[in-house]
C-alpha cells in the first residue's frame, strides 16, 4: 500500500458515537467492534512549515519533508516490587553437583508457584504453555475467592480493573492442593468490589494474586478460556503490555560462610516476554558471600549448582535489581519515581543494555536494568530505599515504582521484523 494523503482533520471517534439514552434517546451501539488505540508503525512528525508541501513528490520518494519525530516517553513499570529476599527462590542449602536445588513451591507475595508461560516464538501464543516453578512478581491484584454456585464470586479492592469477558489467572484455586492456578473469564461486575468468573470455578478459598490471561475474545474461537499467563491488556485488536505486570527481577546466592568451596550456579527460566534464557552466576565465598546476577527473570524453572559443598549452605534470592522493559542506552532517557520520590539521577544504579550478540549465560540483561537500593551488585543503586512490597488479605502496600522510558529517533526508524535489536537488544540465551 503506497503512502495516503489528505487535508484532515482526522477525528478517531471510537465508542464515542454509542451516544447515551439522555441525548439519543435509546443507547445506540458503536459501529466499530474493533474499537481501540491506533497503531502507527514508526511513531509520527511534526512539519517543518518552513518547507513548501510538495504533494505530488511526496509518495515514492525518500527525505523529501523535513519534521521533527515525536519521541513518546513510554510508562513500562507501575508497580509495588515484593521485598526482596535472600531465599525467596530456594532456601539455604548443601549443594550437590548437576543436582538441581529444590526450589521453593508456597505462595508468597512476589513468588507464585505453578503460573504457565507461553514461550516467545514471534507469534502470540506460538507454543504450547510450560509451567515453570514460579513466577515472580505476578498479577495486577490481589482477590479473595469463594467456591460453589455456577459463577464463584471474588472480592477485589477495585472491580473497575475488570470488563466483563475478561480472561485472568488467579493464583493457587485451580485445584485442593492450593499450587495450581485457575483459568477463567470474568462473567460480571456486580458491585465496587466484586466480581464473577466462571465457566471455570475456584477450588480453594484464598486470598491471591489475579494476573491476566494469553488469550481473548471474541476472536475465532468466541470466548476461549485461557491456558497461561501474559503480562499484556487487550482492546480492539491491540494486545498492549501492561506496566502492573511487566516487572522482571534480578536474582542474588547468598553463601552462609566465606569458607564456601563456591562454583557456577545456572538459573534457567523465562524473561517476562516469555524468552527463554539461562545464566551463570558464579558464587565465590572467599570474594563475597553474596553475589547478584546480571539478568532479570519472570519465570524460573530450575537452579543448579555445578560443584558440590556439604559443609556451607547456598540460598537463591531477589535482589533489588530490576529489568528495563525496553532497551534504554542512556539514565537520560528516563523518569523514575520510586518510593514516593522523583529520582533526580539514576547514574548509580542504571546498567546499560548488554549488546553481545549472540547472547550467553553469561552475558546480561539486553533492555538494561536499574537498580533500586544498595541490593545489587551496581554499586549504591538509585535510592537507599529497598523493596519491601507485601500483602494483607487484598490490599498490597509498599514503595511504588513508576517507570517512564524514551524511545530515541534511531530506534523508532530502525526497529524492524527482521531487527529487533533497536528496541529490545539482542534474544536473550
Amino acid at each position: 500500500m503506497a503512502l495516503t494523503e489528505f487535508s484532515g482533520p482526522v477525528y478517531v471517534a471510537g465508542d464515542l458515537q454509542a451516544l447515551p439514552a439522555a441525548f439519543a434517546g435509546t443507547s445506540e451501539p458503536s459501529s466499530n467492534p474493533d474499537s481501540g488505540p491506533s497503531m502507527l508503525f514508526e511513531g509520527f512528525g511534526y512539519p517543518d512549515s518552513r518547507y513548501p508541501y510538495l504533494k505530488d513528490r511526496i509518495s515514492g520518494y525518500t527525505g523529501v519533508y523535513p519534521q521533527t519525530l515525536f519521541e513518546p516517553a513510554f510508562t513500562t513499570l507501575n508497580v509495588v516490587p515484593a521485598a526482596h529476599s535472600a531465599t525467596l527462590v530456594a532456601a539455604a542449602a548443601n549443594t550437590v553437583s548437576g543436582t538441581a536445588m529444590t526450589l521453593a513451591s508456597t505462595l508468597v507475595y512476589g513468588r507464585t508457584p505453578g503460573i504457565p508461560v507461553v514461550p516467545f516464538t514471534g507469534s502470540v501464543n506460538g507454543a504450547a504453555p510450560v509451567t515453570p516453578a514460579m513466577c515472580l512478581d505476578f498479577g495486577f491484584c490481589y482477590g479473595t475467592t469463594t467456591t460453589g454456585g455456577t459463577a464463584a464470586t471474588v472480592t477485589v479492592l477495585d472491580s473497575t480493573l475488570f470488563y466483563v469477558g475478561m480472561p485472568i489467572v488467579i493464583a493457587g484455586v485451580g485445584a485442593a492442593s492450593g499450587t495450581t492456578p485457575l483459568f477463567t473469564l470474568v462473567q460480571s461486575v456486580p458491585t465496587a468490589t466484586t466480581i464473577t468468573v466462571g465457566p471455570n470455578l475456584p477450588l480453594q478459598a484464598l486470598s491471591v494474586p489475579i494476573g491476566m490471561g494469553n488469550v481473548f475474545g471474541p476472536s475465532e474461537n468466541g470466548w476461549p478460556v485461557p491456558n497461561a499467563h501474559m503480562p499484556a491488556y487487550a482492546r480492539g485488536p491491540g494486545l498492549f503490555y501492561d506496566p502492573r505486570q511487566m516487572l522482571g527481577r534480578g536474582l542474588v546466592v547468598v553463601c552462609n560462610s566465606a569458607s564456601g568451596a563456591g562454583g557456577t550456579f545456572t538459573v534457567a527460566g523465562y524473561d517476562v516476554y516469555g524468552n527463554a534464557q539461562t545464566e551463570a552466576i558464579v558464587s565465590a565465598p572467599a570474594s563475597a558471600t553474596t553475589v547478584y546476577g546480571l539478568k532479570s527473570w519472570k519465570w524460573i524453572t530450575s537452579v543448579t549448582p555445578n560443584f558440590t559443598d556439604a559443609s556451607f549452605t547456598y540460598s537463591v534470592g531477589t535482589s533489588d535489581v530490576i529489568g528495563l522493559p525496553r532497551r534504554l542506552d542512556v539514565p537520560e532517557l528516563s523518569q523514575i519515581w520510586w518510593a514516593g520520590a522523583l529520582i533526580t539521577s539514576v547514574a548509580n544504579g542504571f546498567v546499560k543494555p548488554d549488546l553481545t550478540s549472540p547472547a550467553t549465560s553469561a552475558t546480561g540483561c539486553p533492555e538494561g536494568t536499574v537498580q533500586l537500593s544498595a541490593i545489587g551488585g551496581s554499586g549504591t543503586g538509585i535510592s537507599s530505599t529497598a523493596t519491601n512490597g507485601s500483602v494483607s488479605t487484598i490490599t498490597i502496600s509498599g514503595n511504588r515504582l513508576v517507570l517512564r522510558q524514551a524511545y530515541t529517533l534511531w530506534q523508532q526508524l530502525n526497529d524492524r521484523v527482521s531487527n529487533t535489536v533497536p528496541a529490545f537488544g539482542p534474544t536473550p540465551a
